[in-house]
């Protein structure tokens, strides 16, 4: 029976406000730890209700040791990234082996010591699990994706719809993945192209138009991201780009 890891580890940082997200306002809204969390999203259409669906499915032993998803708001402290970090390196140290991870970030958190919040906590997890663990993570379409990101995630699949309806969808497409992962039938790596693009007057919306476009073209799983615009000028990640997940045999 796998032992997977799933987290929620969310934060949308708007750099330009001069409220700290510290861990207060973390613990303020939709934070729960370990034994909390089978109670508040089994049976609902999110990314954690999916990952239940899927462990009952494929028989996976879940270690889900948090799940932190305060509002967008100023930067974030490395008091409290650092807090929900360690909870869910911690549970990895405690609980593994770790066959596989499932997790749910959005993309575009920035700490007081990182302007690659995701890609640094996705460092630090890769350096724990080793090389051949696999890692999928669901993203929210305005991530910030990061090269750090992809080299320590084996897929980064983002939301398809702006406005977001398809988390527990994304959740789902990434446990699939993450299973054949584990079984070894695929070896899924990230890979980031960056393209020139004006910002579109429909804010990015997947109905129609240009991103409906570019979303029905196919692989094994093509995110196309938005970026977000919230960061200030000092944050040089913040562009919109694609990520694609290749898998050899």
């Amino acid at each position: 029976m796998a032992r997977v890891l799933t987290a929620r580890f969310m934060h949308e940082t708007n750099t330009f406000s001069r409220v700290p997200t510290d861990m207060a306002m973390v613990r303020r809204r939709d934070f729960h730890l370990e034994n909390e969390i089978p109670a508040a999203f089994r049976g609902t259409r999110s990314a954690l209700g999916a990952t239940f669906e899927a462990a009952d499915k494929f028989g996976w032993t879940l270690v889900h040791p948090v799940s932190a998803n305060p509002n967008p708001s100023g930067i974030v402290t490395d008091d409290a990234f650092e807090q929900v970090a360690r909870v869910i390196l911690d549970a990895v140290a405690a609980k593994g082996p770790i066959d596989g991870a499932l997790l749910h970030l959005h993309g575009a958190m920035v700490s007081d010591g990182h302007e690659d919040a995701e890609g640094e906590f996705l460092t630090r997890l890769r350096q724990q699990l080793g090389a051949d663990v696999p890692v999928v993570v669901t993203l929210d379409l305005h991530a910030n994706v990061t090269q750090a990101m992809a080299d320590n995630a084996n897929a980064l699949i983002a939301y398809r719809t702006y406005p977001h309806i398809d988390q527990y969808e994304r959740a789902w497409q990434g446990a699939e993945l993450l299973e054949r992962a584990m079984r070894g039938e695929i070896r899924p790596k990230t890979v980031i192209a960056r393209r020139a693009m004006l910002y579109g007057l429909d804010h990015g919306r997947t109905q129609r138009g240009p991103m409906a476009e570019l979303i029905a073209r196919r692989a094994i799983t093509v995110s196309r991201t938005a970026a977000r615009r919230w960061w200030s000028a000092s944050a040089p990640v913040s562009a919109a780009r694609t990520s694609a997940m290749s898998a050899r045999r």
